[in-house]
């Protein structure tokens, strides 16, 4: 019996690290992209959720981060042991607590599927626990598209104009502009599916659909856009085909234990829907693409004492944002510099301006946060 119980275990490890390795490979690629937003020789600055952090040294960021590729290495090429991933977890939540910014979705997410690992020792409570999360994330995920950010920011100008190449005329002449919604409909019914149709084969196939389609349509055969997502949707597409491969152990509901339970609940179900009222974060509730975020606009007076930021200067003031001052999009400052966004709060905002007050003392500035449709500008501090 002992033997027999060895076994099922050792099979069960090996089936959930199938899906851990995929995570691992994609979370490493993802970080190398993006290794700016992990190390602090870079200009855009280092903002901590704790004023206490703020003066830590740059060689523990650089420890980190090369700690965790070396962790998620050893996990993806050699036999996963939980020693690693507990390893792996710890530096990922301390790095994570250096610097707000690497609070990315796709982070969010990876960390949750290696508690899944911790704590789910039964492959169906570890696969239920995994189309949980699957479940949440596009569900909110075609929730927050039901705004008109997303018709006009993401499906117009990025998908309609940007990548098929129509134009804003012949946009309007078509009435494609609603269009939109269906998109925002599919996601939220395939999230759903997920969770309650019995044979999950169409939901898992038409949402791997949709993340070819954003590669195609954001990657170097579309518009070329956002690079760090482009691993995250390869890993999203070899999870489902996974999750469907191995659907038999998708009902272990019962088996997932209480503590773990609750925390899916309380982050991948509650919060998010308080997220609606806005006491929880967009980032932490699965707002993707959704085009109705926060959009912070550094406007500079004097660029004298900002020299060293003008490859960053914004070209054209659409929104007339900082009347005639120099002007720095926050957004495409991160994009440019780190290779991710910016955390779109307004308390991270004004965190960022005590970050940059130490980091640029003589830079005379005003910032302007506005919200979709960009028309209120406002000055914080």
């Amino acid at each position: 019996m002992k033997a027999y119980l060895t076994h099922h275990f050792n099979k069960s490890m090996q089936v959930n690290a199938s899906i851990l390795k995929i995570v691992c490979l994609f979370w490493l690629i993802a970080k190398i992209i993006s290794i700016n937003a992990w190390l602090t020789n870079r200009l855009f600055p280092v903002v901590p959720p704790f004023e206490v952090l703020a003066n830590v040294p740059s060689i523990v960021h650089k420890l980190l981060f090369y700690a965790s590729c070396l962790c998620l290495s050893v996990i993806l090429f050699f036999k996963v042991k939980r020693s690693f991933i507990i390893v792996l977890l710890v530096l990922e939540l301390t790095s994570c607590m250096l610097d707000i910014i690497r609070w990315q979705p796709w982070e969010y997410q990876y960390i949750f599927i290696l508690l899944a690992f911790l704590f789910c020792k039964n492959t169906k409570a570890f696969y239920t626990s995994l189309l949980f999360i699957l479940s949440s994330l596009y569900i909110f995920s075609g929730l927050h598209k039901f705004n008109g950010g997303f018709l006009h920011y993401v499906w117009e100008r990025i998908l309609l104009h940007g990548y098929f190449g129509f134009s804003y005329t012949f946009i309007k002449a078509a009435k494609l502009h609603y269009a939109g919604v269906l998109l925002a409909f599919i996601e939220t019914a395939c999230g759903v599916a997920l969770l309650l149709m019995k044979d999950k084969k169409w939901p898992l196939a038409l949402l791997a659909f949709m993340h070819v389609f954003v590669l195609f349509a954001l990657g170097p055969l579309g518009i070329d856009y956002n690079s760090v997502i482009w691993p995250w949707n390869l890993a999203m597409i070899i999870v489902l085909y996974n999750v469907q491969v191995n659907s038999q152990y998708l009902k272990g509901a019962a088996l997932i234990p209480k503590i773990f339970k609750i925390s899916l609940l309380l982050f991948w179900c509650i919060l998010p829907i308080a997220n609606f009222a806005g006491y929880w974060d967009s980032f932490l509730s699965s707002s993707l693409y959704s085009g109705n975020s926060w959009n912070a606009t550094i406007c500079i007076s004097n660029t004298s004492t900002t020299k060293v930021l003008q490859e960053y200067y914004i070209k054209y003031d659409r929104f007339a944002i900082c009347n005639g001052d120099t002007g720095i999009s926050m957004h495409n400052w991160a994009i440019t510099e780190l290779n991710v966004v910016p955390y779109s709060e307004i308390w991270y905002f004004k965190k960022f301006i005590k970050a940059w007050d130490k980091k640029y003392p003589d830079a005379s500035v005003k910032f302007i946060v506005s919200p979709y449709p960009y028309k209120v500008h406002t000055e914080i501090r």
